[in-house]
């Protein structure tokens, strides 16, 4: 026992040694419940001398909810890598004996019908405090265990009072894969001597940095976009509760200070009220003297806007509720020299906490007018249905089932009515089908949310914008949509309303073929059921080609990109061959069909040449530094977790010493790759003459133009010769001149691979950035092009406008027996881009398909 006590002594030593604060640091020193355990009790250290890990954030809340009668653990969902995502639930023992209750009332608020009859003198405001979207924003969620404990042990008469009249949601961690990938590297780097340097390797993090999710991902841009497991949980338990106030707790430059909310007022939505405008400035006021209170130095109106509805801050806003946004000081690690001063992270954490209780002090102070606001954002959606010229939208023809139900999915997970469609419609020369099509009438709640992803939007109070300027989603899927400008029309159209998707099962029609089987490349899990095949080994075929096929039961036309699997030249036996084709389209939305003949009735036979064979692609995906993560991100999400097809991810500098030959394809998302060296060069240049594919987006092909892999030509970006300017309006004009992301329309060749599998002869595309290629002599190598007048939706300067008009989207070049394609914007953005992940995946499957004519 002796010797354990001695262990156990040389061992907590340093921890006290270099312990920094004590918790009355963080919190007032009031009388607390004994019974109630303290973060240190639970997690072995002072909140602050490390950084948190997941796992002890979990434990430590986890314990406070067993030991707290005002505290409710619940579990929403599980980030990529199996990491719990909960919230807990924090009021008076008895508004939790009626929560439920409690919760029923209160969303009575967003009901016109029958909200001018609620109490609000005695129904409690709800407030949902959300930390740490951005897991290497550390000081975030490391503050939240020190709200969750005081709200659970206080004494304090005004804590009482919050729980009394408040239900508060505190959820500890957005984003815990992040969060723990960053704690882990912190930690790691902690010197027993602080160390404040900042150049010191620990404020360094690797690529990709804990910001992100698992897949690299922003998760504060998917708010809307709902693209990954970790939004739609928490968009569900929005909607669960649709609090009064939401606060958004993030990290900033270290050289800064403290930003709250609000922002930029000149880039506000303008489908946020004026209300909401106002009460968020009047919260404002509550920051400030608790910041002032402790000497802290803060900012607003600067820098950050709210008119982007995808993140946490802005989300609430257009769903009838108050966004806050706060912006601290990151350390990054424990003590950092800044040009401002030594920062510390507990300096950090105190800031966080503090908000956190100005936020709840506002919100009690506050609570009538606050539910007020919320009852009448909802009653004014009947005026603002009125005064819009636009009654309803009306969308579908998608060239896919999957595509359609995994939009209505987005919309229903954000309570927006939907309906099928009840007769024929035509507007703008497409009809819409009951069978394929449905209607969003803007006469219900979410009026301004509808409005904000169908309606596009090309005129602007700012020229500057912090995200993108344009998200409209069904361009996004390549929905053909049109807007309904009769109310009394809007209502005929309105038949049967979606309470879930519609989704396709995939399935074999017809029995075991001695032939073949075909199935069309227009649905968006196609490729899926490709590679699925492939891998099980069959000899698969593409058809360049359109054909009709009549036989027994089947009479159909497939278009061009059609999937031939012959049965005859496989090494498995035909009913063999049925079970892998059916097994892998029935994890899709594919119907496949069996071939009685090789005749077709119109175009080739299915013995024709004009059917090339395809191999299974083999893909290395480059990352690491010089790579953007948030692209490779989403390469590796579409393929990795969307079409099961695995991807080998690799650093640049591997290149230098890799033998390609076992691999058909080499994907290069925008990036540096001065890492690649002379030796690395000469065996992509290799490889690709001897028939391997490299796809690159955006700033990777100037590498390739460098290197002499392609002859691509680019504009230059013009010099400013219009004279001099005040160095006020730098910032301003410089801005300005940005794509910060907008829609555009390209031409797309649709008998051409990278076309294949699309109806419609034009498709929306998002830029971001000021690359712009210039056509060549080759009439053939740009399979998408921008048209004459591109914009849909969003900003552009005028002087980029008229350079993007008619200049190549895709550029397709040869290499001996390879094939280099070329990328100029971005076809994956943030993973909802369905759309133009189709030309992706083509170029992927049918890249080394593609004609080496059509390229000179």
């Amino acid at each position: 026992m002796r010797r354990f006590l001695v262990c156990a002594v040389f061992y907590i030593l340093p921890l006290s040694v270099f312990s920094q604060v004590e918790l009355d640091y963080y919190l007032p020193g009031e009388k607390t419940l004994p019974e109630i355990p303290t973060p240190e009790s639970v997690i072995g250290h002072q909140v602050g001398e490390w950084h948190l890990t997941h796992d002890k954030l979990a434990a430590y809340l986890d314990k406070l909810a067993q030991e707290s009668d005002r505290v409710v653990l619940q579990e929403y969902a599980r980030s990529w890598e199996n990491r719990p995502l909960f919230h807990l639930i924090i009021t008076s023992p008895e508004n939790h004996a009626r929560l439920e209750q409690i919760r029923e009332e209160h969303l009575k608020l967003g009901d016109p019908a029958v909200s001018d009859q609620l109490d609000l003198e005695d129904m409690p405001v709800v407030v949902r405090l959300g930390y740490g979207v951005h897991g290497n924003e550390s000081s975030a969620s490391n503050s939240s265990v020190l709200a969750a404990y005081y709200l659970a042990a206080s004494l304090d008469q005004a804590v009482l009072d919050y729980l009394d009249k408040m239900v508060i949601l505190i959820d500890p961690c957005l984003n815990p894969d992040g969060f723990n990938r960053h704690a882990s590297w912190i930690n790691m780097h902690k010197s027993q001597t602080p160390v404040a340097d900042d150049n010191s390797r620990g404020f360094r993090e690797v690529w990709p940095g804990g910001r992100t999710n698992h897949y690299w991902f922003d998760l504060n841009r998917d708010w809307i976009l709902l693209q990954h497991p970790e939004s739609r949980g928490r968009v569900e338990v929005f909607h669960q509760w649709r609090p009064n106030v939401q606060t958004d707790h993030h990290e900033m430059g270290s050289s800064s200070t403290f930003f709250f909310q609000p922002g930029i007022p000149s880039r506000t939505n303008p489908y946020t009220p004026q209300g909401t405008t106002d009460l968020t400035s009047k919260i404002g006021q509550y920051h400030a003297r608790a910041l002032d209170e402790i000497g802290s130095l803060y900012f607003t109106e600067e820098i950050f806007d709210d008119f982007y509805y995808g993140k946490g801050s802005s989300y609430p806003d257009v769903n009838g509720s108050i966004g806050i946004l706060f912006e601290q000081a990151g350390t990054r690690g424990f003590e950092r020299n800044t040009s401002g001063g030594k920062l510390t992270f507990p300096y950090a954490i105190r800031n966080q906490v503090k908000v956190s209780f100005s936020t709840l002090k506002a919100s009690y102070e506050m609570r009538t007018e606050l539910l007020e606001h919320q009852r009448d954002f909802y009653k004014a959606y009947s005026s603002q249905y009125d005064a819009a010229t636009e009654k309803a939208y009306v969308f579908g023809d998608a060239d896919g089932a999957g595509t359609l139900a995994s939009f209505i999915d987005i919309l229903l997970q954000h309570r927006i009515e939907v309906y099928r469609l009840k007769q024929n419609h035509t507007i703008d020369g497409v009809t819409y089908t009951p069978a394929k099509a449905y209607v969003v009438p803007l006469n219900q709640l979410q009026f301004r949310l509808v409005q904000s992803l169908f309606r596009p939007q090309k005129t602007f109070a700012d020229s500057l914008f912090y995200d993108v300027s344009a998200w409209t989603l069904p361009y996004a899927f390549n929905i053909p949509y049109a807007a309904v400008n009769q109310s009394s029309l809007a209502g005929e159209l309105k038949g049967e309303q979606m309470l879930k998707s519609d989704s396709q099962q995939g399935k074999i029609i017809g029995e075991v073929s001695e032939v073949g089987y075909i199935f069309r490349w227009n649905e968006y899990d196609a490729p899926k059921a490709l590679y699925k095949i492939q891998s099980a080994g069959l000899i698969t075929q593409v058809g360049t080609e359109p054909i009709a096929y009549q036989n027994q039961e089947i009479n159909q036309s497939f278009s061009y990109g059609s999937i031939f699997i012959p049965v005859q030249q496989q090494e498995s036996p035909p009913g063999e061959v049925y079970d892998i084709i059916d097994g892998a389209v029935r994890e899709t939305s594919v119907i496949a069909y069996s071939l009685g003949t090789s005749y077709t009735i119109e175009g080739m036979d299915m013995g024709s040449g004009r059917f090339v064979p395809l191999q299974k692609p083999e893909v290395l995906l480059l990352t690491g530094d010089g790579v953007r993560s948030l692209d490779a991100g989403e390469i590796w999400n579409l393929l990795d977790a969307r079409m099961h097809m695995p991807v080998v991810l690799i650093n640049q500098e591997q290149l230098n010493s890799m033998d390609l030959s076992g691999y058909t394809h080499l994907l290069m998302p925008p990036g540096s790759y001065n890492r690649i060296s002379a030796t690395g060069r000469q065996e992509i240049t290799r490889w690709v003459n001897k028939g391997g594919t490299i796809i690159a987006l955006n700033t990777a092909n100037r590498w390739l133009n460098e290197n002499k892999l392609t002859s691509m030509k680019f504009k230059a970006n013009p010099v400013d010769s219009s004279g001099y300017k005040a160095y006020k309006d730098l910032r301003n004009n410089s801005g300005a001149q940005r794509i910060s992301g907008s829609i555009f329309q390209a031409h797309v060749d649709i008998s051409h691979p990278i076309g294949y599998g699309l109806g419609r002869k034009t498709i929306p595309v998002f830029r971001n950035h000021s690359l712009i290629a210039l056509p060549d002599h080759r009439p053939y190598a740009y399979p998408v092009r921008y048209t004459d007048e591109p914009l849909l939706s969003g900003y552009v300067p005028e002087e980029k406008y008229d350079e993007l008009r008619n200049t190549p989207g895709v550029i397709i070049n040869s290499l001996g027996s390879g094939k280099i394609i070329s990328f100029i914007d971005n076809p994956n953005f943030r993973g909802f881009w369905y759309g133009t992940n189709k030309l992706f995946m083509n170029a992927i499957f049918f890249g080394p398909a593609i004609s080496s004519y059509s390229t000179r």
